[in-house]
């Protein structure tokens, strides 16, 4: 994710730049330039969105890893009870 927060600044440096172009480009280059500026918006909401998909499932994976430790702890515990009280009687 840090990664990503770095390119974002690189890309809103970009759009700035191609924005500051464009009130300078020939009448010509115009719609060039919004239609590259409009395919930079719509890559980095594409990548932007797949890079939180990931993050949810990662955190949704590591929940469920430590749900499975914890009952595996559980399970330890009890048996652990178990066996101290047939020790003590």
């Amino acid at each position: 994710m840090r990664e990503l927060l770095k390119k974002e600044v690189e890309k809103d440096e970009t759009l700035e730049l191609a924005r500051s172009i464009l009130d300078k480009a020939h009448p010509d280059a115009v719609n060039v330039i919004k239609h590259w500026i409009s395919i930079i918006q719509s890559r980095w909401e594409e990548i932007s969105s797949w890079a939180l998909q990931v993050r949810i499932f990662e955190c949704m994976m590591l929940q469920i890893y430590l749900f499975d430790c914890y009952c595996k702890l559980n399970d330890v515990t009890e048996q652990e009870k178990s066996c101290a009280n047939c020790i003590y009687k």
